[in-house]
């Protein structure tokens, strides 16, 4: 009888355990849940904003800004001395429009990211005009 009853408590032991382990692999699943669900959301209001901005923004509307002269940065596209950088953004320098719109496409992924940090009215705006006309030679 008593071997009956020492086997009955180590199965009761080994359940409890168990029960710890399922608690804390339950715990681990909701974790990473969570975190792939924050990183989903993250993906999805960068598509959005991109799908939103591609509406409103081509590669047509596209200008430049004047840089300053006491800096000498290059071209994004071609590594030329640039003159002008993206009015959006204010950090990607181009040479020349025709630069600047060869790049579009992998520039406006990074451009619109940085976008609502720079400006903090950005969410307001209904369109975006990307870059002035240069004025500098």
């Amino acid at each position: 009888m008593s071997g009956v009853l020492k086997r009955l408590d180590d199965i009761g032991q080994t359940l409890v355990r168990l029960a710890g382990e399922l608690k804390q692999c339950v715990e681990d699943v909701r974790v990473v849940s969570t975190r792939q669900l924050e990183r989903l959301e993250q993906e999805r209001a960068s598509a959005l904003l991109a799908a939103s901005v591609e509406g409103h923004v081509d590669a047509e509307q596209v200008s430049l800004h004047n840089v300053d002269d006491t800096e000498a940065k290059k071209c994004a596209n071609c590594n030329r001395e640039a003159s002008a950088e993206c009015s959006l953004c204010r950090r990607t320098p181009y040479c020349s429009t025709y630069c600047q719109k060869k790049d579009w496409a992998a520039h406006q992924i990074e451009c619109l990211r940085t976008v609502p940090t720079l400006h903090a009215e950005a969410q307001q705006h209904q369109s975006i005009m990307l870059i002035v006309e240069s004025q500098h030679q």
